[in-house]
C-alpha cells in the first residue's frame, strides 16, 4: 500500500508539474479561460495575479509532490490544488456546456462538460487517497535515494523542455 500511494502521489505531481509549465509557456490561453470563468475582461486586477501564479504554484506543488511524496504538507497541497481545480470547473460548467478547461493551458478546443468534469473528479479521488493513504513511516534509504532520483529526472526533463522554447515569444495580453 505504501509504494500505491507513492506512485500516486508522483503522478499526481508530474500531471501538476507538466499542467503549470504548459500554463507557464501559455499565459494567454490561461488568461482566456480564467476570463470566461470571471466574466471579465482578461486584464482585470484578479485575473493578471492568478495568470503569473499559478503555473508557478502549480510546478512548485508539484515537483514537491514527486520529491517529497511521503511529506505530510506535500499531501495537503495536492488535495487543496485538485479541490480548487475540481471547483473551477464545476463553475464553468454550471455556466457553459462546452469550454476549453486550460488544465494543460488553452487547447482552443471546446470539450463537453461530462468528460471535462469526469477527468476533474478522477483526479481529486485520485488526490484524496494519496491524502489518506499514508505511507508507514518514514521510507527506507534506498526507497527515498530512488524516488528523489525519479524525481529530480523528471524535473530536470521538464526545465529541458520549457527552455526549448523561446520564453521570448511568450507575452501577456497588453491592456487596450
Amino acid at each position: 500500500m505504501a509504494f500505491m500511494s507513492i506512485a500516486v502521489g508522483f503522478a499526481l505531481g508530474a500531471w501538476l508539474t507538466v499542467a503549470g509549465i504548459q500554463k507557464l509557456l501559455d499565459p494567454l490561453g490561461l488568461q482566456r479561460v480564467l476570463s470566461q470563468l470571471f466574466d471579465a475582461p482578461s486584464t482585470s486586477f484578479i485575473i493578471r495575479p492568478v495568470v503569473r501564479l499559478l503555473p508557478l504554484i502549480e510546478i512548485g506543488v508539484g515537483v514537491s509532490a514527486c520529491l517529497f511524496c511521503d511529506a505530510a504538507v506535500s499531501r495537503v497541497f495536492v488535495v487543496c490544488l485538485f479541490a480548487i481545480f475540481f471547483a473551477v470547473l464545476t463553475a464553468l460548467s454550471v455556466r457553459r456546456r462546452q469550454f476549453d478547461c486550460g488544465c494543460f493551458g488553452s487547447s482552443g478546443g471546446l470539450e463537453g462538460r461530462g468528460m471535462i468534469l469526469f477527468r476533474g473528479l478522477a483526479a481529486l479521488i485520485l488526490a484524496i487517497v494519496y491524502a489518506a493513504a499514508p505511507t508507514s513511516g518514514p521510507l527506507p534509504l534506498l526507497e527515498r535515494v530512488w524516488i528523489q532520483a525519479a524525481g529530480w529526472s523528471f524535473v530536470a526533463m521538464s526545465v529541458a523542455v520549457a527552455h526549448s522554447r523561446e520564453f521570448s515569444s511568450v507575452q501577456f495580453e497588453e491592456r487596450v
